[in-house]
Order: structure tokens, then sequence, then C-alpha cells
């Protein structure tokens, strides 16, 4: 039934939607990834960055319209030359990418994302971890041999990691094309699919249940920040600026409310939701200090 889902929703928002969204010039805001559509259909969400996601889009539904589309069609979409507003959701800022996308101020904080390896796999030697246990570099795990890390075509993992994928030879590499369902990563690294996959352990949490939890190892890689955000990210235009101010406004008001903070540290560690709070209390911080 889930596969039936982004279909349903894409022609029921795009129904009733339609109609209004050049009337009112609402922005369109995209999401590819696709455990969200039956969140954002129950209203029920199963982790921390979906709780946060859609409490800021319950937040200003009256003011954009939201579709669903797969990765590759969703960033086709942003880059189409015109002068509305298309924007997407669950998007890291890169450098690459303020060159030519708007971002909103941070939606939602959570773990950045960890290499995690297959059940079985013996735990990495000491010699490629750090001090602290984060592997200092992932592309020393493919030196002349058939290990092969999984990853999403069209996807940022983070400026640091996605400089040192780069590197990875093509032959130690499965990519995925097509929809954008995170939680298959999950579940073939879990089934022993593939040697190695980068997650966030969000998105891992998200497809695991207390009576089948996923027993993966992993680590943190060396030289990342331990908390991401997760922003909207937008085409260049005037009416994509205008916009962003008016959902920024949304975003500072929220950071202040107990159902932001709830959202944000939903089904996450003691360790982790101070890390996220930490978070959270520094860009309020930078925000009342830039005033």
């Amino acid at each position: 039934m889930i596969k039936l889902f982004p279909l349903l929703l894409f022609v029921f928002i795009s129904n009733a939607s339609a109609s209004t969204i050049n009337a009112e010039n609402k922005p369109t805001i995209y999401f590819d990834y696709l455990p969200f559509v039956k969140t954002y259909e129950t209203q029920q969400a199963k982790n921390a960055v979906s709780a946060t996601t859609l409490l800021f889009m319950q937040n200003i539904t009256r003011h954009a319209a939201l579709k669903f589309l797969p990765t590759i069609r969703l960033l086709a979409e942003l880059d189409i030359d015109t002068e509305q507003s298309k924007c997407a959701l669950f998007k890291l800022k890169t450098a690459e990418r303020l060159d030519n996308y708007y971002f909103s101020l941070p939606i939602s904080f959570l773990s950045t994302n960890r290499l995690y390896l297959r059940p079985g796999m013996q735990a990495l030697s000491v010699d490629l971890l750090n001090e602290d246990g984060e592997i200092k570099n992932i592309t020393s795990l493919f030196n002349d041999n058939q290990n092969t890390i999984l990853l999403w075509q069209d996807i940022s993992y983070g400026e640091l990691v996605d400089a040192a994928l780069r590197k990875i030879p093509s032959k130690n590499k499965i990519i995925i094309k097509g929809l954008t369902s995170h939680g298959s990563s999950a579940k073939m690294i879990e089934r022993g699919r593939t040697n190695y996959a980068i997650l966030f352990p969000s998105e891992v949490a998200e497809f695991e249940s207390e009576m089948q939890p996923f027993d993966l190892l992993s680590y943190r890689i060396d030289g990342t920040e331990p908390i991401s955000t997760g922003h909207l990210m937008c085409n260049k235009t005037d009416a994509s600026k205008a916009w962003l101010d008016k959902f920024n406004a949304v975003l500072v008001e929220l950071y202040e409310s107990p159902e932001f903070i709830k959202a944000n540290t939903f089904k996450i560690s003691s360790q982790e939701k101070i890390l996220v709070l930490n978070a959270i209390n520094q860009l309020k911080f930078d925000i009342l200090t830039s005033d």
C-alpha cells in the first residue's frame, strides 16, 4: 500500500491546490523523502526529523502547496527558469548549493549521518579510527577490494562526506536511482546487500521497531559536526526570497515553543538530546545577537 501513497498524495494535493496556487501565488514545497508521505497523511511521525517537519508544515500549510516528487524530478523542478517560488524539504545546506539556491533557517536538528556496517562485519581496526573512535578516512575502506557502499543518486551527504565519496572507485559503489526512500538503504544493509552505507540515525529509527531493531554497527565520520540541520532549499527568485522571510519568521516563533523542542527530541537518546538542545540554543543566541 505504501507504494500508492506518493501518487495519491501528489494527485490529491495537485487537484486541491492547482486552482489556488496561482491565484494566491503560493510557493510549492516538494519533498523526496518517501516515509514522509505516510507521516503527512496520518499526521503521525516515527522520528524526530519527520516530527519537526510535520510541525513546520502544520504552521505554514495555508501559505504553501506540498507535493511529493522523486529526487531527480524534484531537482529538475527547482532548476526550471521561472519567477515562481519552488522549494524542497529535508535539504542540507552546502557551499555548492548556496551558489544555486536560497535556504531557510533550520527546520530540523538531527545527529549527523554515520557510516553503517552490515550485520556480521567485524568492527573497524583501531588504525582506521581517531582517538574519539571516528573513522578517519572513508576511502581507506576501499583499497583494492570488493567492498561496496550504498549511495543514493543526487543526494548530498554533506560537503566533507561528498568529497570523500567522490574518491571511492565506481566499482565499489552501489548507486540507487529513482524514488528516494532512505529506509531502503537501512533495509538493504540490514539484510547484507552491501558492506557499508551512509545513513542518518533518524533514518534507521524510521524503519526499526521494538520488535525488530536494526543491530547495526556504526561510526561517526571524522571532521563532521555532531548535529546536522535540515532546511527548505528554494530556487533563486524574488518570490522565494520573500516567502523565505515569512517562513523564517514562523521558524523563529517555533524555536521558542515547547512543541518544537518536543518534536526535535522525539525518540532520541539522552546524549543526542543534549547535543540537539545545545544546537537550538546556539542558533537562538545567534539570531538574537544578530539583530
